[in-house]
């Protein structure tokens, strides 16, 4: 299994809240999971994003590593983050 670090972007496959992919930002490393601060996501995810105050954990084997920049920012307006919408 791959091994995150803390920092790395990641793109997340939609989980039991999300209903569409979502990328975000690992802050803590568990054995199979990982805790993720929520970037970017779905304009349908909107509601579910700031119901989870824009933080998830998520297995790992429904991790991959983000190698695109963020753009077309948007502001988190509870954690004053600078997120981007997938559109």
């Amino acid at each position: 299994m791959l091994q995150y670090k803390l920092g790395e972007l990641v793109l997340c496959q939609p989980n039991g809240v999300m209903t569409k992919e979502f990328t975000g930002r690992i802050k803590k490393v568990y054995e199979n999971s990982a805790f993720v601060t929520i970037y970017e996501y779905d304009d349908c995810d909107e509601q579910n994003a700031a119901d989870l105050v824009y933080r998830t954990v998520i297995a790992k084997k429904n991790i991959t590593r983000a190698i695109k920049k963020l753009a077309n920012v948007k502001r988190c307006p509870d954690l004053g983050m600078d997120v981007k919408i997938i559109s």
